[in-house]
């Protein structure tokens, strides 16, 4: 289970490089994601020492992950779309960005407690 949740990281890695690589077109969703991999990290790093705290979080871990994801697929969806397309990423982007991303923190809120 630990080198899953290493994968998470490399993948993360992955993603905010992509993300930055955008850098000039939009900072909001680069800053976001940025926020949001940095506390999914020390999520993961707090939970690792801690494996029967893992075991309890372990679904929110695999949903933070795929809120991530979604955050990025969309902002590529949003660059890659046709102009008359752009509308429904951007939707998206703002449905993430307010209703999920905040979840990640209350999660390391939780586990801080």
């Amino acid at each position: 289970m630990i080198e899953k949740l290493k994968n998470y990281i490399h993948h993360n890695q992955k993603q905010l490089e992509y993300m930055r690589s955008l850098s000039p077109q939009n900072d909001k969703w680069t800053g976001t994601v940025d926020y949001a991999v940095a506390r999914f990290n020390t999520i993961l790093l707090k939970l690792i020492n801690t494996p029967l705290k893992l075991d309890e979080h372990y679904g929110d871990i695999i949903e933070c992950q795929r809120v991530i994801d979604s955050f990025v697929e969309n902002v590529r969806r949003y660059y890659k779309w046709p102009r008359l397309f752009k509308w429904y990423p951007k939707m998206c982007i703002y449905g993430i960005g307010t209703k999920q991303i905040p979840r990640i923190k209350n999660l390391l809120n939780n586990i801080n407690d």
